[in-house]
C-alpha cells in the first residue's frame, strides 16, 4: 500500500486505496444480492453469476427435487406438485430429473391396491412423465426418509456415478434454508468433485393452513440449529455414513421399522 506525505508532514493514502475499497464493497454487495435473489425470491440464475454478454443458457446436468411427503391416499401434497411444476419449466431442460425420497418417519406409508407401500419418488416420477418428461430422463431415489438422506443417496448413489456436476435443487420456501445447508454440506465433502449447486425456491403461500405452515417453519428453524452441531463433527463421507447408519433414527439398525415420531396433527400435514 503506498502513502504520500501531505503539507503538514503527515501521511495520507493515495486515492487508489479508496478505489480498491469501493470495488471490494461492490463485489460483496453483488454477491449478497445474488444469494438473496435465488434463495428468497425464487429467481433462477444459470450459473453463480449470470453472463450478461450472452443470451445462451447453460444446461443443468440434473434438476433435483427433494421429497415432501404423500397423503394417506398416496397422493402428493400441493406444495410438492409445485416443486415438480417448477422443475418442468427449467429452460433448457436438464439431462436428468432426479426425484427423491422413499417416504418419511413422520407418518405410516400409504399402500397401493395390492397392499404394497407407495414410494414418494415413484409418484413424483409418474407426475413428471405424465406432464411431458421423457421416462428415460427421470431417475428415482427410493432409499431416503429425510432431507439428509435425500442429499446422501442423491450424491453417492446417483450423482457421483453419473459424473454430474451442474445441479439445480428445487424445494419449497419453508424447506429451502435447511435444504441448502444440507446439500452444500454433503456435496462439499471430500473427495470434492467441484459441484456447481444452484437453488430455486417455490412459494408455499396458500398451499398449507397458516397453522401448519407456522409449525413447519418453526420445526425447520429448530432442525437447522441441530444440524449445525452435526455438521461441525461430521465432515467426511465415512463419518457421514457412520452418522447416518449408526446414529440417525430413520436408518440405524436397532429401529425396525424406522422410528415413528409423534407430532402435531397440523404439522403432520406438511410431511
Amino acid at each position: 500500500m503506498r502513502f504520500e506525505v501531505d503539507a503538514s508532514g503527515g501521511t495520507r493514502r493515495t486515492s487508489c486505496v479508496w478505489v480498491l475499497t469501493l470495488r471490494v464493497l461492490c463485489v460483496v454487495f453483488v454477491a449478497r444480492t445474488c444469494e438473496a435473489s435465488y434463495c428468497s425470491s425464487g429467481v433462477i440464475f444459470y450459473g453463480r453469476l449470470p453472463d450478461m454478454s450472452s443470451t445462451v443458457r447453460q444446461r443443468y446436468d440434473a434438476v433435483i427435487v427433494p421429497g415432501g411427503g404423500l397423503n394417506d391416499r398416496g397422493q402428493m401434497h400441493p406444495f410438492v406438485e409445485k416443486r415438480l411444476e417448477a422443475a418442468l419449466r427449467v429452460d433448457p431442460p436438464p439431462k436428468w430429473f432426479i426425484v427423491l425420497s422413499r417416504g418419511t418417519t413422520h407418518r405410516v406409508p400409504p399402500m397401493d391396491a395390492a397392499g404394497r407401500p407407495i414410494d414418494e419418488a415413484t409418484v413424483s416420477a409418474n407426475y413428471l412423465i405424465s406432464n411431458g418428461a421423457q421416462p428415460t430422463s427421470v431417475l428415482k431415489e427410493c432409499w431416503s426418509l429425510d432431507t439428509i438422506g435425500n442429499a446422501y443417496f442423491a450424491r453417492y448413489m446417483i450423482v457421483d456415478n453419473l459424473d454430474l456436476r451442474r445441479l439445480l435443487i428445487i424445494t419449497s420456501d419453508f424447506h429451502m434454508e435447511r435444504t441448502k445447508a444440507i446439500f452444500r454440506w454433503v456435496f462439499d465433502m471430500r473427495p470434492t468433485k467441484l459441484f456447481d449447486l444452484d437453488f430455486h425456491s417455490v412459494s408455499d403461500d396458500g398451499l398449507l393452513s397458516s397453522e401448519a405452515l407456522a409449525l413447519r417453519r418453526e420445526k425447520e428453524a429448530q432442525g437447522l440449529i441441530s444440524l449445525q452441531k452435526t455438521m461441525q463433527r461430521v465432515q467426511g463421507p465415512s463419518e457421514l455414513a457412520k452418522f447416518l447408519f449408526v446414529e440417525h433414527g430413520a436408518y440405524k439398525s436397532d429401529q425396525n421399522p424406522p422410528e415413528q415420531k409423534t407430532i402435531n396433527s397440523e404439522l403432520q400435514k406438511t410431511y
